[in-house]
This record gives C-alpha cells, sequence and structure tokens, in this order.
C-alpha cells in the first residue's frame, strides 16, 4: 500500500494544486470569452449553440473512463499531464484558423476533447484532493475535513469570476486584442504549469479508490461547470 502524506505534505500539495487552478482557471476564462468571437462569425450562432451543447455531454458519457484515467497516475504527474493536455487543446483553434480548418466537424472534435479534458480535471483533482488530505493508507482519516477542501477548490473558479470579469473588466480587455491571442497565451501558461506541477507537488502515489469513489459525481460537476464556463 502507498504511504500516505503527513499533514505538511499534504497541504503543500493542495496549495499549489490551487495555485495551478487558479491560474489555469484564469486563461481558461480568456479562452471561453474568446471562442464565441471566432467561432460564431466562421459558422453561425446556431452551430455555435450545438457545438456547446455537445461538450458537456462527453464530459459525462467519457466520466468513468475519466475516473479510471486519474487512478492510473500520482497526482504530480497525473497534475502535468492535464496541464499538457490542456495546452494542446488551447492551440486547436489558431492552428485550425491558420490552416482554414474552421468548420462544424473539427470544432466538434476539439469541443467533445475539451469537455471530455474538464470533466477528467475535475475528476482528478477531486481524487487528488482526497489524496493529499488523507493520512492513513485505510483512508479513514484525514487531516482536514475533504469536503470543505473540494469546495475550496469548486470556488476558485466564481472568485475568478468575479476578480477577471466584475472588478477587472477583462472582457473588454479581450475585444481589444487579436481574438486568438488568448488561446496562445493559454497554452504558453500551462506549459508553465507541467514545469509548476514536476517541481511543486510533492511525490505522493495514489489510493485507486480515492479516484474511483469521486467519479459519480464529479462527472457532473464537471458538466455543469463545464456548461456555465462556455456560457
Amino acid at each position: 500500500t502507498p504511504a500516505a502524506p503527513d499533514a505538511a505534505t499534504g497541504a503543500k500539495a493542495l496549495k499549489w494544486m490551487y495555485i495551478q487552478d487558479a491560474i489555469s482557471m484564469s486563461v481558461f476564462i480568456l479562452t471561453s470569452i474568446a471562442y464565441p468571437m471566432v467561432v460564431i462569425p466562421a459558422v453561425g450562432a446556431v452551430t455555435y449553440g450545438v457545438l456547446m451543447a455537445l461538450g458537456p455531454l462527453a464530459a459525462i458519457a467519457l466520466g468513468p473512463l475519466s475516473g479510471m484515467i486519474a487512478t492510473r497516475f500520482a497526482p504530480r504527474e497525473g497534475l502535468a499531464i492535464l496541464a499538457g493536455l490542456r495546452a494542446v487543446l488551447s492551440v486547436a483553434l489558431p492552428i485550425m484558423a491558420l490552416t482554414g480548418m474552421i468548420s462544424f466537424w473539427p470544432l466538434l472534435i476539439a469541443s467533445i476533447a475539451n469537455g471530455w479534458q474538464f470533466s477528467l480535471l475535475m475528476t482528478s483533482r477531486s481524487a487528488y484532493t482526497r489524496r493529499f488530505a488523507i493520512t492513513d493508507p485505510k483512508q479513514s482519516r484525514s487531516w482536514m475535513h475533504i469536503g470543505n477542501l473540494t469546495t475550496i477548490g469548486f470556488s476558485i473558479y466564481f472568485v475568478l469570476q468575479v476578480v477577471l470579469g466584475s472588478i477587472g473588466q477583462i472582457g473588454g480587455l479581450i475585444d481589444a486584442m487579436d481574438p486568438m491571442m488568448p488561446f496562445w497565451i493559454s497554452a504558453a501558461v500551462n506549459v508553465g504549469l507541467v514545469a509548476l506541477n514536476y517541481f511543486k507537488i510533492p511525490k505522493i502515489e495514489n489510493f485507486v479508490s480515492s479516484a474511483a469513489n469521486a467519479v459519480k459525481t464529479d462527472m457532473l460537476i464537471a458538466s455543469w461547470m463545464y456548461i456555465h464556463l462556455m456560457a
């Protein structure tokens, strides 16, 4: 059985996971604002609505797969892989624009991929929260209530919405720049997060059942959050 982290190690891991979550969510908000500015002129509002509906369905349908993947990697490696995946998906739309491929089917594939990676992110994050908080291999004791930690994690997005949207007026800034720029920024930031995860998240092995227990509810939460982010 993998050794459980002590409270100090678990707290350090959670702190850096929340920091990288905040950074990643910030650039994701940028791309979610820029996305309709690029897609609607290219394919129309109706097609855009269809794409937004199908992405969350992928998150729901592939939720069990997300749980299985979350059990295969230790948190540090899993979070680094997720950051790398987000970097790749961030450049999908700019590459489509450069190659003249912005049309329904390529956008649908990208939307499904984004919905799935968001499901994988939410499922993995909840599993890793349990992993960082649990202080014995039998999973019967934690240094802080896991429900509180999970709530903190999911609250990051809503805080960022207020800070970037209402206070920072980020929408006006994006209106003034090239609509593809947020996607390149997102890709660069997520590449940086790959390194941050490797250097700042302590090496802690995974508990298989931690991720398995997270799947049933977290894939639904992920779907709802994805809809809210992209709306």
